[in-house]
């Protein structure tokens, strides 16, 4: 059998005994080492979930805010466009609408009225997750796409150019059912009525 040998370097000190210089460390000093990765660790993590954050702002304005409001946008939706509102009121008041819209519009704010009014009364919903950082990064997010020359969240564009006779010639057949639509949904009279034009949904079988 082969034979190990250890060579064992001592020393000795005033204070106490001799002690080999290839023994591991003690044991405080491993769970001292331990306990600085466990914080490093820790606060990488922190960082990282901070970052992760920040990067889902538009993430979560496309989820929650798009269908309602748009940035730059030129179309009609249910909420303002929100281009350049930080220039319209405060970090302070924009923070407290978003958190609790309903709580701002009963206290009677002015603007707040104003909002609903021209919302067709469609009071904005509570949005779920929010909190003080969010609400920032949301601002943020929305000050940033507000100087850009078009915005990511511009919604669609609505023509300001005239209808001409063609357009509402087709408009009528698109209404009517007469031109399919791209994705295959219903026609329009399906279930509006308009112009004497009955809703087929109604029981109505009027030839056109």
């Amino acid at each position: 059998m082969r034979r190990i040998h250890c060579v064992e370097l001592r020393f000795r000190t005033s204070i106490g005994p001799q002690r080999c210089l290839c023994q591991p460390p003690r044991a405080s000093s491993n769970r001292h080492s331990t306990f600085a990765v466990v914080v490093a660790v820790m606060a990488w993590s922190c960082l990282v979930a901070s970052a992760a954050h920040a990067q889902d702002t538009p993430d979560y304005f496309r989820q929650n805010c798009k269908s309602c409001h748009s940035i730059g946008g030129t179309a009609v939706l249910t909420g303002p466009d929100l281009k350049d509102v930080t220039k319209r009121k405060d970090r302070a008041w924009l923070s407290a609408f978003m958190a609790n819209p309903k709580g701002v519009i009963d206290s009677g704010d002015p603007y707040a009225q104003k909002i609903l009014e021209e919302s067709r009364n469609v009071v904005m919903p509570t949005l779920p997750g929010l909190t003080p950082e969010r609400l920032e990064n949301l601002l943020d997010l929305i000050e940033a796409e507000s100087q850009l020359e078009e915005s990511q969240f511009k919604g669609v564009q609505v023509s300001n150019k005239p209808f001409t006779d063609a357009d509402r010639a087709r408009g009528r057949e698109i209404f009517l059912g007469r031109v399919k639509l791209q994705e295959g949904g219903t026609s329009c009279v399906s279930c509006h009525a308009c112009l004497g034009w009955r809703p087929v949904g109604a029981g109505s079988h009027q030839r056109f």
